[in-house]
């Protein structure tokens, strides 16, 4: 900011009151110490002194208003001119002087706002407000005047452009009629040329759409033939599609019999070879048992023999002779059982094998 406001700084109401208040207390104490009543009544003081303080409290608000009157208005001064200064002439600013002036009218009713706002925030004493107002009302008055002479510049030098504007679009609207003259002059000739050559264009176009007619009934003839072909293609393809699905049904029908046929004959050799494999079982739990018989004889019977020999001691040639007979029947036996036993399995094996090859030959038949 340029200058600074200098004058003397108002105050306002309330501190004034609240001085006068201080000052009429202190007097009042001062006049307590001293000793007045030997004098005079201390009433009478006091009454002149409150008109004295009185008279110099309505002193001290005319001269506040003067002051807050005075500083306010430097205060508004400066502000608008600070903000002013950037402005120019609207109607030399740029070529469209309205809108130039529209933006002047907002960019004006900016910086009044700003100063309202900063002078809101600075402002000093009771006056304030009405120094506030009266500013307002001299600048919207003075800028009212000034706003409307600029209008009417802006619209004498608009009018001068529109003026010379119109006179150039007349000129233009001779040449262009001329033109147009012209052109149609041509346009005629041109659609005479253009009437011949649709002519020509015409009677070829009949003669070749005759033509494409012929051939679209010949291609339509063919179409049809071939349509008949298809039909009749499609009713013997449907036809053996019909029998190719009988066929597939039939064979599924017999694979699944087949299958059951299959499944029956692998329970049937299941159930005989549990049944061979049962009798093998059972063969082996029979030698076993009369081996077992066997080998508990010959334990019992070597048991007696050494009971017997430890009771007569030595025997004759006869008695060891016997005892070796015995002995040597027992390992035929036991040879003879083992023979027999291996005789069965063979046997129940064959019969197993025997079984199963006949059902394997039926189901790939």
């Amino acid at each position: 900011m340029g200058n600074q406001v200098t004058r003397v700084r108002p105050l306002e109401d309330a501190e004034l009151l609240t001085a006068y208040k201080f000052a009429f207390e202190i007097a009042e104490k001062n006049l307590a110490r001293e000793e007045i009543a030997a004098y005079s009544s201390i009433e009478s003081y006091l009454f002149q002194l409150s008109e004295f303080t009185i008279e110099a409290l309505e002193a001290r608000y005319s001269d506040n208003d003067a002051a807050s009157t005075a500083y306010n208005k430097k205060l508004l001064q400066e502000l608008y001119d600070t903000k002013n200064d950037g402005f120019g002439d609207p109607a030399s600013g740029t070529a469209n002087g309205a809108e130039c002036l529209q933006d002047q009218f907002t960019a004006s009713q900016v910086v009044l706002e700003s100063v309202v706002e900063q002078y809101t925030m600075r402002a000093l004493g009771p006056c304030k407000i009405s120094v506030l107002n009266n500013f307002l009302i001299e600048r919207m008055l003075a800028g009212i005047f000034e706003w409307g002479s600029i209008v009417k510049k802006i619209f004498r030098t608009n009018e001068a452009t529109l003026s010379m504007d119109i006179a150039t679009a007349q000129q233009q609207l001779r040449s262009a009629e001329a033109k147009v003259r012209v052109a149609h002059e041509i346009i005629v000739q041109q659609k005479e040329a253009h009437e011949r050559a649709m002519l020509l264009i015409n009677e070829r176009i009949t003669s070749e759409r005759s033509t494409f007619q012929e051939e679209i009934q010949s291609k339509q003839a063919e179409i049809d033939r071939t349509r008949l072909q298809v039909e009749r293609l499609s009713s013997l393809h449907k036809e053996a599609f019909d029998r190719l699905d009988l066929q597939i049904q039939e064979e599924k029908e017999e694979r699944s019999r087949l299958e059951a046929d299959f499944r029956d004959a692998e329970a049937r050799r299941e159930s005989e070879r549990q049944e061979a494999q049962r009798q093998l079982l059972e063969s082996e739990r029979n030698f076993h048992n009369e081996e077992k018989g066997l080998l508990q004889g010959q334990q019992k019977f070597l048991q007696n023999v050494l009971e017997l020999e430890r009771q007569l001691g030595e025997q004759d040639t006869n008695q060891i002779a016997e005892l070796y007979r015995i002995d040597k029947e027992n390992q035929e036996e036991i040879s003879n059982l083992s023979l027999q036993h291996g005789d069965e399995q063979e046997e129940l094996k064959e019969g197993a094998i025997r079984v199963r090859p006949p059902l394997v030959l039926h189901y790939y038949t």
